[in-house]
């Protein structure tokens, strides 16, 4: 179910990653070269490869999981040839006389790499120094049953509460109630509160899940300790404003390429300073961050019916979203400062207030991507969120 599932997608992640490793091993010449472009721009024509793995899924929701993870590996790919200053020196010239676990060492350090070394001022894991290897694989394990146990957990839970496939689950995802706001009766509040929290933590297991078995083949070969690695999300005390949550909390899978890519556009066209380099950065951010997204959009298209992009919109909305808020903490920092207060966040009433606000922004944006999941969800009558169970 969900672990065959997540393995598999897996797979075809690093499958992905290891044609980017064969490619880089095989032209070894420097990013400025023609040659090394051209092997960058031949990438997505691999990835055709990968849609075979849709035979082994006998349900479409999985196939929109498999959709959705391709392209990130995509683009991981594009920056990782054409930005990481690791590329270059991650394999030997004489790749092709290397072994089987020699080439599986080189492509777990290209995802490192991929990711970003840390530095003294990144998150770090919570790892304990004197751990050995057997504890290690345990808390693995235990952190792999956990992600698998708790979003059908929480499926089974709101099935239990609104009676799937009654007139009640009709009524509290009925099509149109994603776009109301003030029309809403109190149980469609209380689904789009339930369904808006379930979702997102859903997409939490099944990320850290992905970044519980990467962690645990690096440990495995011996070469990679835990420290090495950057977490893939930071801490939930950072969350309580839009920036905060997408910049500090959530997770670091496309982070970098995004920040690279970013940057590289804003130098081309001469924007380097000021505010005005801050507001294009966050747009251009947010805008490749979307159409990132838009494979799986098409996936849920698919699936749905429903012909709209709502994952390009949510982070379209957000990026709208995080300039009032800068607007905002700006002209309150300010007033503060002019009281004689101290201009920094504390755990007092205003981040009580910025989580309350992260919360309904979430309720707000994110129902137009996942209601038409829930309706053909509950149609089906799936007793399991990854598996056709009926």
């Amino acid at each position: 179910m969900f672990a065959w599932l997540l393995i598999v997608a897996t797979g075809v992640c690093l499958a992905q990653q290891l044609i980017a490793t064969i490619l880089i091993a095989a032209l070894t010449a420097p990013k400025s070269n023609v040659r090394r472009v051209g092997a960058t721009l031949l990438l997505p024509f691999g990835c055709c490869q990968a849609y075979l793995i849709y035979y082994l899924f006998p349900w479409v929701f999985a196939q929109a999981l498999v959709q959705a993870l391709l392209p990130g590996t995509c683009f991981v790919q594009f920056h990782y040839l054409l930005f990481n200053p690791a590329a270059d020196a991650t394999v030997p010239p004489c790749f092709m006389k290397l072994s089987w676990t020699a080439w599986v060492r080189i492509f777990v350090q290209v995802i490192r790499d991929s990711r970003g070394v840390p530095s003294p001022a990144s998150p770090t894991r919570n790892t304990d120094a004197t751990l050995n290897r057997a504890a290690f694989f345990r808390q693995r394990f235990a952190q792999y049953a956990r992600n698998a146990l708790i979003p059908e957990v929480m499926w089974f839970l709101g099935r239990r509460e609104f009676g799937v496939s009654t007139p009640e689950w009709d009524h509290v995802l009925s099509p149109g109630t994603e776009y109301l706001l003030l029309r809403l009766t109190f149980r469609q509040l209380q689904a789009r509160i339930v369904a808006t929290a379930g979702v997102w933590i859903m997409v939490y297991c099944t990320v850290d899940t992905f970044d519980c078995l990467i962690l645990t083949a690096a440990v495995a070969l011996g070469d990679n300790r835990p420290e090495d690695w950057q977490p893939m999300f930071g801490s939930l005390r950072d969350a309580f404003s839009l920036r905060g949550f997408w910049g500090k909390f959530w997770h670091r899978l496309i982070r970098r390429p995004l920040i690279d890519f970013s940057t590289a556009l804003l130098r081309l066209v001469s924007v380097n300073r000021g505010k005005r380099c801050d507001i294009a950065f966050l747009c251009i951010v947010f805008v490749l961050s979307g159409l990132v997204h838009v494979p799986m959009d098409i996936a849920f298209w698919a699936m749905t019916g429903a012909p709209s992009f709502p994952l390009f919109l949510i982070f379209c909305k957000t990026m709208v979203a995080i300039l009032l808020e800068t607007i905002v903490v700006r002209y309150y920092r300010g007033y503060r400062r002019r009281r004689g207060r101290s201009a920094e966040w504390t755990w007092t009433v205003e981040r009580a207030l910025g989580y309350i606000w992260v919360f309904l922004f979430l309720c707000y944006a994110s129902p137009p991507a996942f209601y038409p999941v829930l309706r053909v969800l509950g149609s089906e009558n799936h007793w399991s969120l990854y598996w056709p169970i009926p």
